[in-house]
């Protein structure tokens, strides 16, 4: 049976990776993110929008309530030995609260910064992976979308042929469910990818942001 604190302490995880982070910091600068741009709340429509420093405090604010959430078990154990098993789950529910958030009418962003937090904790080696295939795919593509679907596919094969460490089924499970998660939450991007549309989309993302920038 599983435990009521484990039960608390995973929605505690989904509210942490539900607080909005970009939406925040757009609206202190009196700017909705989720109505310009992209439209999206994550960092890369912030730096767009917003300039680079608003892009890289969403990203490490992102990245933190993720890694947060992955190291519950470390800070509150539950019991010995559980960290490989709860931490996994502890993370992807952030995940998942960042891409559905209660506070934002159960939508999000697209959960990439957040899960990178999740695995520099669980898996440093795959999420380095994954940073590693990102840089190569956006520098190849110029999409930081297809960046993000690459690293993501990458995240699970990393972990599951690993030589640093041998991983656990709940580790590897997670690592399968955020890709999924995170592939899914790009099918906007994969569409217009398939149809050549996404240079469009990303220039008119980026005079959004420089009008917006030039307006303030």
């Amino acid at each position: 049976m599983v435990q009521p604190a484990v039960i608390g302490l995973a929605f505690a995880a989904f509210l942490l990776g539900a607080l909005p982070s970009g939406f925040i910091i757009g609206k202190l600068q009196g700017v909705d993110l989720r109505t310009v741009g992209s439209g999206n709340i994550g960092a890369t429509n912030a730096r767009r929008v917003l300039g680079k420093r608003s892009g890289i405090l969403t990203l490490l604010f992102d990245a933190g309530k993720g890694a947060l959430a992955a190291s519950l078990d470390y800070l509150i154990p539950l019991a010995e030995g559980t960290a490989s098993t709860l931490n996994p789950l502890y993370g992807i529910c952030a995940i998942a609260g960042h891409c559905y958030s209660p506070f934002l009418k159960f939508k999000g962003g697209k959960g990439v910064a957040t899960g990178l937090g999740v695995f520099l904790v669980i898996s440093p080696a795959a999420a380095a992976v994954g940073l590693f295939v990102f840089a190569c795919a956006y520098r190849l593509s110029g999409f930081a979308s297809v960046g993000s679907i690459s690293a993501a596919a990458a995240l699970p094969i990393a972990m599951y042929f690993s030589v640093s460490r041998t991983y656990s089924l709940p580790e590897i499970s997670a690592g399968c469910v955020a890709a999924l998660v995170i592939i899914i939450n790009h099918r906007s991007n994969i569409r217009r990818l398939i149809r050549r549309q996404e240079l469009a989309a990303k220039q008119a993302s980026g005079d959004a942001g420089k009008n917006n920038r030039h307006e303030s």
